[in-house]
């Protein structure tokens, strides 16, 4: 009888142990749920950031040098201005360039 209630023993904390186990597999697969879930906030976040940064690339590429209107125009017209396509519209809309004196 020694041999069967060593078995019993055994399978009762063969039991305990698996009802730990399953505890602990329940929490870790909660904690990777949420951590699936922070990673895809912060992926989201990450992506409107570089977009972000990509507009101010944008934005600084053409604030940063004295050819900025002409090739800014050229983006969005998807098409080059020419000199002559510049003077029409100069004289058209009467431009005249800033001499920095306003008084």
């Amino acid at each position: 009888m020694t041999r069967i209630s060593e078995i019993l023993i055994e399978i009762q904390e063969l039991k305990e142990e698996n009802q730990f186990l399953r505890l602990d597999n329940d929490f870790l697969q909660r904690q990777n749920k949420a951590l699936k879930l922070r990673c895809s906030n912060y992926c989201l976040q990450v992506r409107d950031l570089e977009s972000e940064i990509k507009d101010l690339r944008f934005t600084h590429k053409y604030l940063t040098s004295e050819e900025a209107g002409r090739a800014f125009a050229r983006e969005l017209l998807g098409k080059p201005m020419t000199e002559e396509d510049l003077a029409i519209e100069a004289g058209e809309n009467g431009y005249k360039p800033y001499t920095g004196d306003d008084f």
